[in-house]
């Protein structure tokens, strides 16, 4: 299954699977931050995902007991509610194992960049802006 939280646009927010253990909190949050149409994000990362060029996509492999997922997870999706050029995929990797398995799922949460740069754990705000900006400068 795969939902979309969208209100009076598509975000690019995605989530695939079923939302339940701590994961539904991620949900709860998502419907939270489109409702409020704020993504609380900090004037300067606001200011570096406004001069995007390219389109990021990023995907956050997370398990349902994981109790850092949902961190990445909301993370990601307020990322992709502050940018057009941003979408952000949860995926439980419970539930699509071969997804999992093609980008070398080994720990949780795992957030792939434009399907190529690759970063695992939970992190603050700048740092994931770091990483995610590093995804774009690598070459496919």
């Amino acid at each position: 299954p795969c939902l979309v939280v969208a209100g009076e646009k598509d975000y690019g927010i995605r989530f695939y699977g079923v939302p339940a253990g701590f994961e539904f909190t991620t949900l709860l949050n998502t419907i939270q931050l489109v409702g409020r149409r704020e993504s609380g994000l900090r004037p300067e990362t606001r200011q570096r995902l406004a001069e995007l060029k390219e389109p990021l996509d990023i995907s956050v492999f997370v398990t349902l007991t994981c109790p850092y997922c949902p961190m990445m997870a909301h993370l990601a999706h307020r990322f992709a509610f502050e940018s057009d050029k941003v979408t952000a995929s949860v995926i439980d990797a419970g539930e699509f194992p071969v997804l999992a398995n093609l980008h070398n799922v080994t720990s949780v949460p795992k957030t792939v960049v434009n399907r190529q740069h690759h970063f695992e754990g939970a992190m603050p705000e700048e740092r994931f802006l770091s990483e995610l900006l590093r995804g774009i400068q690598q070459p496919a």
